[in-house]
């Protein structure tokens, strides 16, 4: 009897746990279901996003339904053993019961819980081969996984840089229409430029008429303006003291009685200088006229000069910035040197005194500022600002029309009358935008000699005039940084005076009437400078 109770305890244990073995089974299965599900979500999803990998996405889809149909079979094969299990617990249960009742059928009752237990030994061998082909099945899952996620990867990847693409041709698309948008643009302001040029070419003649009935005039007036000269001259002397003690006398050079060949051939060229256009017939026809040229340069230590037709009157556009400049920095040295000053040693300035602070700024308006010609400014908007000191550097450097207006505007002409006075420049008596070849030479010398002082107004307006963005006439033809120099170009007006800074130091004045400049323009000034270097080496 002990020993059938010792039997039945163990039975109860080994049923137990297989019952055990039974729940665990199931919740690995449940959850291998619910990984494979995923798996599937997966697969849907890459279906979708790439259709470049659908090939190797459909072969996948194919051993996740073979693992799907693996899967389900061994569920069946899983509830067949679970009701194998239960009806051989119901067995064992009614064994227990026939045990109580039956004890004299002992044999029988130990045949059949043998049988049980071989039968539960098979079961647990299936339930074993199961496991192992549930973990194979995790495996392969897990693999699948793997293989997904390094195609979600490779596919949100082809996708970046099918966006970064798209972002590029947009971009280039924006481009190219902006493009389009600004050369229409252009091409509408060239056509009302040209037309503005016509009726400006129109008034050009009407103003030539009204200059010659002037011209006669002036002669007259001219006859007065010597009488009072002297007058004017003891004022601006009594007036501006500080500016014309400033300024010296450049010593005048001399050109040599005996030209050398070097001299020859450039005198030559000069004379013998291409054509340029030039309209007649009220404007309907173009013929090839003579150009004018004017010639100066010298050494900067006065000892020699060449020149042709440089004492000739003419309309010098932009070149006037560079001297007038050089009489405003001197009179606003001359200022500084006297000015009070606070306990920091900054200067006070009182209410008549503000112009010279350039660090004052300063307000474009177009309304009442806006000029003709070349510069930057006039492409600015309304409320663009700037200090006075940055006009300067706009007026040298980019030859900025409303820049220029403002300064002068600002500090007025006395010290440019004392500096054309001292100078002796001719073509001032025509008018202020008027010199002679040797008049820009005479500037570009005292320029020169201001640089020589080595104050800190010299050096930025020696730095300014080195960093000319124009350097298509004379500079462009010297080593980088060893030209300062201004330009000027207007209707009938093509210029450039420049201080060359070689082993022997010289000016250089080219003035022409050629039309804006051009391609003949252009090539004129370099065979020019050529020639003045040779001069130069001859001697």
């Amino acid at each position: 009897m002990n020993r059938i109770k010792g039997r039945d305890r163990i039975l109860a244990v080994l049923c137990l746990a297989l019952a055990a073995a039974t729940v665990i089974l199931t919740v690995q299965c449940v959850r291998a279901a619910g990984e494979l599900r995923e798996a599937m979500q997966v697969r849907d999803s890459l279906s979708v996003s790439a259709d470049a990998l659908r090939g190797e996405l459909d072969t996948l889809n194919g051993e996740l339904d073979r693992l799907e149909s693996e899967r389900v079979r061994s569920e069946e094969d899983l509830s067949d053993k679970t009701a194998k299990i239960e009806s051989l617990e119901e067995l064992i249960s009614g064994l227990h019961d026939e045990r109580d009742s039956l004890s004299g059928e002992n044999g029988a009752l130990a045949a059949q819980l043998e049988e049980a237990n071989r039968v539960a030994d098979i079961l647990r061998e299936d339930i074993e081969t199961l496991s192992r082909r549930v973990d194979a099945k995790k495996e392969a899952a897990s693999v699948l996984r793997e293989r997904s996620r390094q195609l979600t990867e490779a596919v949100e990847s082809l996708e970046g840089e099918l966006s970064e693409a798209q972002d590029a041709l947009d971009d280039r698309d924006t481009a190219l229409s902006d493009a389009k948008k600004k050369l229409m643009k252009t091409q509408s302001e060239l056509k009302v430029a040209q037309s503005e040029r016509n009726d400006a070419m129109d008034e050009l003649e009407d103003a030539k008429d009204e200059l010659d009935s002037a011209k006669s005039e002036l002669k007259e007036a001219r006859e007065a303006l010597d009488a009072s000269e002297k007058a004017r001259q003891s004022a601006e002397e009594k007036l501006i003291p500080a500016v014309t003690a400033k300024i010296t006398p450049v010593q005048e050079p001399q050109q040599s009685a005996e030209l050398n060949d070097a001299e020859k051939t450039l005198l030559d060229t000069l004379a013998n200088a291409p054509d340029r256009w030039d309209w007649i017939d009220n404007k309907t026809r173009l013929i090839s006229v003579k150009p004018i040229v004017a010639y100066y340069t010298a050494a900067v230590d006065g000892t020699e000069e060449l020149a042709y037709n440089a004492d000739t009157v003419l309309y010098c556009a932009s070149l006037i910035k560079a001297p007038y400049i050089l009489s405003v920095l001197c009179e606003i040295e001359n200022f500084e040197k006297t000015a009070e000053r606070d306990g920091e040693g900054k200067i006070v300035y009182r209410s008549w005194e503000k112009k010279y602070d350039l660090d004052e700024e300063w307000v474009y308006d177009p309304a009442t500022m806006k000029t003709d010609g070349s510069g930057e400014i006039q492409n600015e908007e309304k409320g663009f600002r700037l200090t006075w000191r940055e006009l300067f550097e706009y007026t040298l450097l980019y030859s900025d029309n409303i820049a220029f207006s403002q300064i002068y505007n600002r500090f007025g002409f006395a010290s440019f009358n004392s500096l054309v006075w001292q100078l002796g420049l001719e073509g001032q008596k025509t008018g202020f935008m008027y010199l002679t070849a040797r008049d820009a030479g005479k500037c570009a010398l005292e320029i020169r000699r201001y640089f020589e002082t080595g104050s800190d107004y010299a050096n930025w307006m020696k730095d300014l005039m080195t960093r000319s963005l124009y350097g298509e006439m004379i500079a462009v033809y010297y080593p980088a940084g060893t030209v300062a120099h201004k330009y000027g170009w207007d209707v009938n007006a093509f210029h450039d005076m420049a201080i060359v800074e070689v082993e022997k130091p010289y000016v250089l004045v080219l003035m022409t009437d050629y039309e804006d400049g051009g391609n003949a323009a252009f090539a004129f000034f370099g065979t020019v400078v050529e020639l003045t270097k040779a001069v130069y080496a001859s001697k």
